[in-house]
């Protein structure tokens, strides 16, 4: 991926996706996963989860919204957040991070290994103290 495709936008996508793009729209950036997972949680209906592993990005569509992006996860260090990487951070730099940024007020969850940023509809998953992967959705 292009330096510009690397940036989270919050709210929207990344790079040249966009929440609401259908699944042609992202296999023609993105040509076809690496592996698809299918999915039925009670609240969520039907989610396809993609999978692009040189990318280190997952994409789910959701039955409900006709098929529509509606995740992105990212897990490379590469991906930015407002020019600012965060993979690889620990829990507490990942909030002061957050706040300098202005995201909205970071909740943490210690128990269960994240931080969430409801403002932003932004999830940072943490594996061993570190930022692992960022999650994030439409606003």
């Amino acid at each position: 991926m292009k330096t510009d495709e690397m940036q989270i936008l919050i709210g929207e996508g990344l790079g040249p996706i966009r929440f609401g793009n259908t699944r042609d729209d992202v296999r023609d950036c993105f040509g076809e996963p690496d592996e698809m997972e299918h999915t039925k949680d009670d609240e969520l209906g039907k989610v396809e989860s993609w999978h692009y592993d040189d990318m280190e990005i997952s994409l789910s569509f959701f039955e409900e919204d006709g098929w529509e992006l509606g995740i992105i996860s990212v897990s490379a260090p590469e991906y930015k957040l407002k020019d600012t990487k965060m993979i690889g951070l620990t829990m507490d730099e990942a909030v002061k991070t957050a706040n300098k940024l202005k995201l909205g007020k970071p909740v943490k969850d210690e128990e269960n290994g994240l931080v969430n940023v409801f403002d932003s509809e932004l999830i940072l998953w943490f594996e061993e103290g570190h930022l692992a992967e960022i999650q994030w959705g439409p606003i």
